[in-house]
This record gives structure tokens, sequence and C-alpha cells, in this order.
């Protein structure tokens, strides 16, 4: 062998498993070979022990020319071999763009990933797709979660009898105001002392500050939303009755996350990559949007004459969670997407369609413990403000507002009500039916909104 020569590891399930040595002068077809060879695999991914990951494609002409101008002699690779992990489509009908496919796709090179799901609301984000779900062995990717930590749902059963319409109904709507700092902010509904290092209530409000605490109780603008809804048919009426549920009263579902927080915990990571910090940030993040989502109940409840509000259920679907199977760990991110670990999920459509509650059936790894967690975005947001603008006056009210189900809309922002349009969603019938052809889920009951509250102004 040469005096000068270029050791060759093998990096498996993240173990140094075998080790080569070849000559400097060594051509990257003949290096390909004796690795394939020796390593049995025909695709890796090179790294030096610099940290450095080499393109093939940068040393295809010859690793001899590569290393006398780029590394030194002597220098170590580690060869990976690259898995290539399946992306589940969990769905049968429901509408899937390629693009966001792409997306999921683009998280294959991501190490330690072991699964990747796409639900059937599955649509285009930010870096990752809305409506995914990836698994690691041990891995956690803040980015697979995204900036809204712990946003998820809270369903309640109101006092309000369902035949509540007409000019009760108008009036609920005209003084329904959920904006600005919320004088009458409680913190009892989350247990402070699981904070990270937090002793006392004082304590952790002194540390996040007024800027986060005026945001205590507001829902915020996006997708998110307060709905008061009735319920439209009972499908499953033994398990609707063990849930309280009946068609007597009027329901108030409640979209919101940990506002401010989740961003700040997200962009904390991406300055310093300290895992620690990040999981603590995340747990604060989930205890914080649930006392939201509860504040949010609150102050609503004040402001409909005191109506009593019975929490069903609240459940999250950004975040992650480590869960064993037969002693193997995951840790599953999900980013849009509901654990089938809750007794019962809150599925909304558009803010012109329908909300099902939904009971799952089945919490296994072959559709990631997951399913959807809403009716996903069929049209971009950008797109919308195209569609509509383009469209004649009536039509324009039509894109708007037209959908299957008149209701009052309480928003006064006129950009979210063009990217909140009805149309921009997908079909919630056709994303249920998936998940219960799938075998996931049973429905229990749906529901219709008669309210649905967006975003009235900045305060």
């Amino acid at each position: 062998m040469p005096e000068h020569t270029i050791t060759l590891f093998l990096k498996d399930n993240n173990k140094i498993s075998k080790a080569i040595k070849v000559s400097n002068d060594t051509s990257y077809d003949e290096l390909l070979k004796i690795a394939s060879s020796k390593f049995r695999s025909k695709i890796f991914t090179i790294l030096s022990n610099d940290g450095c990951i080499y393109d093939p494609q940068m040393i295809k002409s010859g690793l001899k020319l590569y290393c006398s101008t780029k590394i030194i002699n002597g220098n170590q690779f580690i060869f990976v071999p690259e898995k290539t992990i399946p992306v589940n489509i969990v769905a049968v009908n429901s509408y899937i763009c390629d693009e966001s496919i792409k997306q999921l796709q683009s998280l294959q090179k991501l190490e330690d990933v072991t699964d990747i799901f796409g639900m059937p609301d599955l649509h285009v984000g930010k870096g990752c797709p809305i409506g995914a779900v990836t698994l690691t062995s041990k891995t956690i990717y803040p980015h697979l979660i995204g900036e809204d930590i712990g946003c998820g749902m809270l369903f309640l059963k109101t006092s309000l009898p369902e035949d509540l319409v007409g000019k009760k109904l108008t009036k609920i709507a005209s003084h329904l105001d959920l904006e600005g700092p919320y004088n009458n902010t409680s913190l009892e509904f989350i247990d402070v002392t699981k904070f990270s290092n937090y002793e006392n209530e004082k304590a952790f409000l002194d540390d996040v500050g007024n800027y986060f605490y005026n945001q205590l109780g507001t829902i915020g603008a996006g997708n998110h939303f307060l709905e008061l809804q009735k319920i439209d048919k009972i499908f499953d009426a033994n398990f609707a009755e063990q849930y309280g549920m009946q068609q007597d009263y009027l329901y108030l579902t409640i979209h919101s996350g940990s506002r401010g927080i989740g961003e700040s915990v997200l962009n904390i990571f991406e300055k310093n990559h300290c895992s620690d910090d990040y999981k603590n940030g995340h747990s604060d993040a989930l205890l914080w949007a649930k006392c939201n989502r509860r504040n949010i109940a609150k102050r609503f409840s004040e402001q409909v004459n005191g109506c009593h509000l019975e929490p069903i259920v609240d459940m999250f679907h950004n975040y992650y969670e480590e869960i064993t199977v037969d002693r193997v760990q995951y840790t599953v991110h999900r980013k849009g997407a509901s654990a089938t670990n809750n007794e019962l999920i809150i599925i909304p459509g558009s803010r012109g369609s329908k909300t099902y509650v939904v009971k799952p059936i089945k919490n296994d790894i072959t559709h990631g413990f997951s399913v959807s967690h809403g009716a996903g975005r069929k049209i971009a947001r950008t797109k919308m403000y195209d569609i509509i603008n383009d469209a004649s006056v009536d039509d324009k009210q039509i894109k708007i507002f037209g959908s299957e189900i008149e209701n009052i809309v309480i928003c006064e922002d006129h950009h979210l009500l063009y990217e909140e349009a009805c149309c921009a969603y997908k079909d919630i019938d056709i994303v249920i039916d998936d998940l219960v052809k799938l075998g996931l889920v049973v429905v229990i009951a749906s529901l219709s909104p008669v309210l649905t509250y967006k975003y009235r102004s900045a305060r």
C-alpha cells in the first residue's frame, strides 16, 4: 500500500462498523466500486472528518485531484449508505398536490429519519408541508414542528340552546371581541411548576414578559378561529352519549396555539442550536397554548352572558412526542396532524363547512400514530388574492363568503377573508371518508357552524 492513504469508514445506524484503506491516487469511480463491494451498498453520503458533506459530483473527476487541492493526505472519510425512506400518503381520494409530496420527499435526506407520512389534509408549508408526520429514532428536528408549537383544538359543550338564532345570535356576534389584552387572564388551568425552571406563577410571568402575557386569551390570525356550532348529525349515539354530546346545545371549537412563544422558541433554537433549550421551550409552549385556549373560552363565556362551558377534548397538532413500541423508541414530529392516542379528535373543515368529531380506532406506526387535523388547503394564500381580485363584483362575494352552510362570520381583515375563503380548502367530507375507508376512525358526530370568529381588529 502506498505511503499516502485515505481511510474509509462505514457508518450505519449511527455506528462505525467497518474501515478500509485505499491509495490516495484511487479514482473516484474505483473508490465507489471498492466501497460498494466492501460495504455492500451502491449509494453513499460521504463525510470527511472535518464534518463536511462532499457532493459526489464535485469529485467525479477523480479523488486524487480533489484531494490534492482540497483535502490533506491521510484524511478520513465516512461512508453512510443512503437508505430510501418511503413516503407514505395516508389518503385515498383527497387532493394531494405534487409540491407537497416533493416537500415530504425532501425529508428523506435527514439523518435518523425512519418513517414519513402525509395525511389527507397534506399541503405545502414553510420548509416542511402541513399535514405531515415524521418519525426519527431519537433526533428532534424543530422545523418539522414549525413555529406555532402547541397549536391545537379545544372542543367544549356550551349551555347555549341549539335553536339560538336570529336577533339573539346577531347580538352575541356584535359584542364578541377577543382581541387585545385580556384583563381577567388566569393561569389556573395549568400547573406553572411544570414549566421549565419556574417555581411559581410570578417567576413565569416575569420571564415571558408583557409581550407574551398580553397575547394570552387571543386567537391570532391565519387559520385560527373560534366557532360556535350546532350538531348536524349524530352517527354513533352510544359514543356521543358517553361524551355528553346532545343535539339540544351548541358547541364551541377553538383553534389556536402558543402565539408568540412558539415562534420565539424556534428562533432561539435556530440561533443557538441547543437541543435542551428547545425541549424546555417546547414544553413551555405546549402548556402556554393549552392555557391560551382555555382563556379564550373563559373570555367568550364572560361576553356571552356567562354561559357554562364544559371541556370535552383539548388536543395538540403541532408538537413532538416520544413513543415506544415493542421496545423501539420513536420521536414523532407532527406539523398539522392529530395523535390517535386521543380519545376523541376534532377535525374541522373551512369556516363554511362541517366539523367532525371522530374516535380513533387504530393507533400504530402504519399511519404514524396520527390522522388529519383539518381539511387542509387546496389553494395557496397568495394565489387566493389573484383568484378573488380577478373575479367580478358579484362573483367576488361568492368566492369570499360562498359556502355550503350559512353562518355569521366575524372578520374585519379583508386580506384574511381572501386567504381563508371557503374555496381555498379541500372538501372535508372527502378527508373524513378517507380516514374511515382506511379504518383509522369512526365518526361520532358532524357539526355545522352558526358563528365563526376569525379576527376583529388589532387593539
